[in-house]
């Protein structure tokens, strides 16, 4: 059975972030040139749109991760304080920058999904103890986007609108590692309700309006 469009450009994505990751005097637009040209050589089976599809987001997600790697490697090596950031695995480094990368700048992408997106990488690409680690690291990472999501610290109002459902799911007292297990009643009533509470944060902190919205 093939892989999921999505995570077939996941996989790229890590492969490319990878040989990236260990140095090289070409630029990324040659680096992306060579690779597309060599999986079309390896015989691709995907149709004309798909292999558009899955190309297009995977050098998206690189690109993003490589515009905004310095804030994301702060993410991670701030969940890794006993770890020194550059003596992680290139592999593990480069599948946590992948997911925080999804669950910082992809609001139609739910954390969860990230996350075990990520676990799924690790065991394919990693070491036996990779998926351990990263599952570690990026679970913690998600304590802090909710502590961040009810603070209103470091996270731009508008830009991920998830947060709203993820302050629903700690208001309904779930199990916060599981976000997005909820009932639709609950979803809507949740979102009812993180919505209001999101924006009279919003006005206790000045900001009258919602991005984009007046």
């Amino acid at each position: 059975m093939s892989l999921p469009l999505r995570r077939m450009s996941r996989e790229w994505a890590l492969q490319l972030l990878y040989q990236l990751d260990l140095g090289s005097d070409e630029p990324d637009d040659a680096v992306f040139a060579a690779f597309w040209q060599q999986l079309r050589d390896s015989g691709t089976k995907l149709r004309d749109k798909e292999w558009t599809r899955t190309t297009t987001w995977a050098e998206a997600l690189v690109r993003g991760v490589r515009q905004e790697c310095e804030f994301i490697d702060g993410l991670i090596a701030d969940c890794a304080q006993h770890w020194d950031f550059d003596r992680i695995l290139a592999i593990d480094r480069n599948i946590m920058r992948l997911a925080v990368y999804e669950m910082y700048f992809c609001e139609d992408i739910p954390p969860a999904v990230s996350i075990n997106e990520a676990i799924e990488l690790a065991k394919a690409f990693g070491d036996p103890e990779s998926s351990a680690f990263v599952n570690g690291i990026l679970d913690r990472r998600l304590q802090l986007l909710y502590r961040d999501a009810v603070g209103l610290q470091g996270v731009g109002i508008g830009q991920h609108f998830h947060l709203a459902l993820l302050l629903a799911n700690q208001f309904y007292g779930r199990d916060t590692r599981q976000p997005y297990q909820l009932g639709a009643n609950d979803v809507l009533g949740g979102l009812a309700q993180g919505i209001q509470i999101l924006h009279l944060r919003m006005v206790e902190s000045g900001h009258h309006h919602w991005p984009g919205i007046g």
